[in-house]
């Protein structure tokens, strides 16, 4: 053992012995000796419905509660403006490369109509706020906070002369509640703030027992509950908002936030979720509240007048009167699910002692030298996975996961579906969470009715045509003096997670029930608005837009989506023996789809002019490469060598001064992988950790240093280092295809794979040792390595170990 790592042994020895946590440092999770000063930097945990986080100095910590379906709804005319008439004017107008003349155009017809312009997402928003006030006399010592990604749990301790304060939270997933248990010497006041915002009108009541919210949105759409449950052993008393808390050596309290809605007027919206005619305001369906329902179950109640949600709040409080005041009784069962499915994946690269190292010690370590610790690496790919954990469950993560601290967080903290949903979801199936994926799947399947409305109203085109922003609703309203209105390739690359889903699992049900009348919903969209055709027979794509650089004809990307969707929609209809009488049509349109344009430099372009902006966040012309994986760039030499030098071109952009999003360096990371790329594919993990594009929770942000609350990043890193050790399809599997210099030894269990089963796979000096492969369903596949192959057929409970030589 080195000196340093004597010392990290040391100092991580003498702090459990002075603190005796219950978990002191956790190797898989994040431990910091520095409070967290702002609500993006608290240490946060979720349960995929709800979510917390506890942040501030000593003695001035908050708790903020939170939940998925939270959207402040801003009162919006959501009628989506019938355009479809003026498709030609527009089409030709961007022939004419006019393309301020095209919007503008349209923003004209949609005024006539009524419709004001560009309209935000309803932002997500807190749930609560309840700030820990303890007097703080004489010197804090021995602070420290921890994360723990196994269990969920977050414990923030310090001590003082007069003792030590404890304060720790979870987010149940096996009871649906926050639970806080606060300990510590002296006096304590719980301050729980009156929510005064513009929006929402706000009841609170406070008693020893119990403090209650009831919240109602003013502008319609619902509201939502909040009941806290407190146990004390001390002396309580109120004044105004606060609760005094006396002479106590236990402060617990259980808390949970139930949504509830109601319907709009048609004249208002046209929004589904909240449409008179959606079976959620059936009277049978009416007032139905679940304290625990199924975690991809809708925990909304749904009533038909806000008068009526007044019974809800009864209901909750006598819900959490039937459990266990006992913290340690409700984590044991929580940590008992929570650990089970984190400790499906699990990654060795050798970080040995310095996992339990300070976030900031380990992020002082990576600018210093300027590469990225194995310590680091290691818990950067468990944080994304912990977010996903913590966020996918009802519904699929946000901008922000699951977490906020403000009213009016950076694009509203929405569904951002033009990037930043797929790169929040791309880890999902290869970190073995497809139980996870329900939630996913039932927030797009409650897009349809809004996407048909948008396909009809703005290209007259049957099928789906999907809003580039949703929260409460996906309709097309989030346009004017953006461009989004012409890109159409929401729903199809919305719809990639289906078609994985079903490849991974193996499950022809989902496949021929769920994910074909998807991509049948795209085609038919594709079949009505392709129908110009260019002097070589191809169709046009027109108008197109590239997430985010601008509109044209024909944008890489839309190719790339068409192509995965025709061809994925003839494959699984083939399999299935299903609409034979249709597989000619679609097999004609994909034949007609334009080929991928290169530019004279070689480069896999965006545009068919050849353009590409390397300095962009968006990688959207590889979009083939890191979400699709489309097989021209495994077959064709000639596209595989321009989509290196794409993603070449983009590294160097970035890195010589372009934007530094952290979903930029995913998509780059994950096509590098894909493209066979090492060392480039590492570049983008090791520059977010050496520019520290994360907080002290190891929650990504957008930029670095640690600057704008996202999470989609998270979702991304594990999925590069996925890819860099093995690559899947159904019908074969590649070991270490992308393996770094900087991880010479190293291990991964768990992985799973296209193929139907999970791999281990261990490596030593650059080079396989050891793959355990143990299969989910029986497959057949050819299995591949350094250059030799071999068939495997495995049953399902089978387990295979091969060495470097696949013997």
């Amino acid at each position: 053992m080195n000196y340093r790592r004597l010392v990290v042994a040391v100092v991580a020895a003498a702090l459990v012995a002075t603190t005796a946590w219950a978990g002191a440092i956790p190797e898989r999770g994040a431990y910091s000796r520095l409070p967290g000063e702002t609500w993006q930097d608290g240490f946060v945990s979720g349960n995929g419905r709800m979510g917390a986080l506890i942040y501030g100095k000593p003695g001035e910590e908050t708790l903020i509660l939170n939940h998925c379906r939270l959207y402040l709804p801003l009162g919006s005319r959501e009628i989506v403006p019938r355009l479809a008439e003026y498709v030609p004017q527009v089409r030709e107008m961007v022939r004419r490369r006019k393309y301020r003349e095209a919007i503008a155009f349209l923003m004209e017809k949609g005024k006539e109509q009524g419709f004001p312009g560009l309209i935000w997402t309803d932002p997500y928003h807190p749930g609560a706020f309840i700030r820990i006030r303890r007097p703080v006399d004489g010197e804090v010592t021995d602070y420290a906070r921890t994360e723990d990604f196994r269990t969920g749990e977050v414990v923030v301790s310090w001590r003082t002369p007069q003792g030590r304060t404890e304060y720790r939270m979870f987010v149940s997933r096996t009871d649906n509640v926050v639970v806080a248990q606060l300990t510590g010497p002296g006096s304590c006041d719980l301050v729980f703030d009156r929510i005064d915002v513009e929006g929402v009108d706000s009841t609170l009541d406070i008693s020893p027992l119990y403090v209650t919210y009831h919240n109602v949105y003013t502008r319609g759409k619902g509201g939502y509950d909040t009941v806290v449950r407190l146990l004390t052993d001390g002396r309580t008393s109120i004044e105004d908002n606060v609760l005094h808390v006396a002479g106590a050596n236990r402060i617990t309290l259980v808390a949970r936030i139930v949504p509830w809605k109601t319907p709009l007027p048609r004249e208002q919206s046209e929004a589904w979720n909240y449409s008179p005619a959606n079976p959620d305001f059936a009277v049978e369906n009416l007032g139905k509240y679940r304290p625990n329902p199924p975690l991809a179950d809708s925990s909304v109640v749904a009533y038909r007048t806000a008068e009526q949600a007044t019974e809800l709040l009864p209901q909750v409080k006598a819900s959490l009167r039937e459990l266990p005041m006992d913290y340690d009784r409700l984590f044991a069962p929580h940590a008992k699910a929570h650990a089970a499915l984190f400790d499906r994946v699990e990654l060795d690269l050798g970080g040995g002692d310095d996992r339990l190292l300070p976030v900031e010690d380990l992020f002082a370590q990576a600018a210093s030298e300027n590469k990225l610790p194995p310590a680091l690496a290691e818990k950067m790919f468990d944080a994304g996975r912990y977010m996903v954990l913590c966020s996918l469950g009802e519904l699929a993560p946000n901008l922000q996961g699951i977490w906020t601290g403000t009213w009016k967080p950076n694009w509203s903290g929405d569904f951002t579906l033009d990037t930043n949903i797929q790169a929040a979801m791309s880890s999902v199936l290869s970190c073995d969470l497809p139980d996870l994926m329900e939630g996913y799947f039932r927030l797009i399947e409650s897009f349809y009715p809004d996407w048909r409305t948008n396909a009809k109203a703005i290209y007259g085109c049957d099928g789906f045509f999907s809003n580039a922003r949703a929260s409460n609703c996906c309709l097309e309203l989030h346009w004017g003096t953006w461009q989004g209105i012409f890109w159409t390739g929401g729903a199809p690359w919305l719809s990639v997670f289906f078609v994985d889903y079903a490849e991974y699992n193996g499950d022809r049900e989902f496949l021929e029930t769920r994910c074909v009348p998807l991509l049948k919903e795209i085609a038919a969209f594709y079949e009505d608005f392709l129908t110009e055709v260019d002097e070589d027979g191809h169709v046009v794509f027109n108008p197109s837009y590239n997430p985010e650089t601008g509109c044209g004809i024909n944008a890489t990307m839309d190719i790339a989506l068409a192509r995965f969707v025709l061809s994925k929609l003839i494959a699984a209809c083939r399999e299935l023996g299903i609409e034979q009488e249709n597989v000619p049509r679609w097999e004609a349109l994909l034949a007609k789809l334009p080929p991928y344009p290169v530019n004279e430099q070689g480069q896999l372009a965006e545009w068919p002019d050849g353009r590409l902006t390397p300095g962009h966040r968006h990688h959207s012309q590889l979009v083939g490469c890191f979400q699709t994986f489309d097989p021209v760039f495994e077959t064709s030499p000639e596209l595989r060598k321009a989509a290196q030098l794409s993603v070449k071109a983009k590294i160097q952009g970035a890195d010589g001064g372009g934007e530094q999003s952290s979903f930029g360096r995913v998509q780059a990371g994950i096509s590098s992988a894909y493209l066979g790329l090492a060392e480039e594919a590492y570049s983008r993990l090791e520059v977010m950790g050496v520019k520290q594009s994360m907080y002290h929770s190891l929650i990504t942000s957008h930029e670095p240093p640690a600057r704008i609350y996202n999470t989609d990043g998270n979702g991304g890193i594990p999925q590069i280092v996925c890819l860099m050790l093995a690559f899947s399809r159904t019908d074969r599997l590649d070991l270490l295809p992308a393996l770094p210099k900087a991880w010479p030894s190293g291990s991964i269990r768990g992985m799973y794979t296209r193929c139907g089963c999970k791999v281990d796979i261990t490596w030593d000096d650059g080079k396989l040792v050891r793959a355990v492969l143990h299969a989910k369903r029986d497959s057949e596949f050819t299995l591949r390595y350094g250059g030799k192959s071999r068939t495997v057929r495995m049953k399902a409970g089978d387990t295979l170990a091969v060495d470097g030589d696949l013997n």
